[in-house]
């Protein structure tokens, strides 16, 4: 019982890894999203 407590899960880890791409994803996107409103804006101006 304590092996399995100590012992790093995989699947955790994973999910960990998948769930902090997702967020470096979604981070870009609202990046990309920035630029283009500041594109669009110095457009305009």
């Amino acid at each position: 019982s304590v092996g399995t407590v100590t012992r790093p899960n995989p699947t955790a880890t994973t999910s960990r890894a998948v769930v902090t791409a997702g967020a470096v994803q979604n981070v870009q996107r609202a990046g990309g999203v920035v630029v283009a409103v500041v594109v669009a804006a110095a457009a305009f101006i």
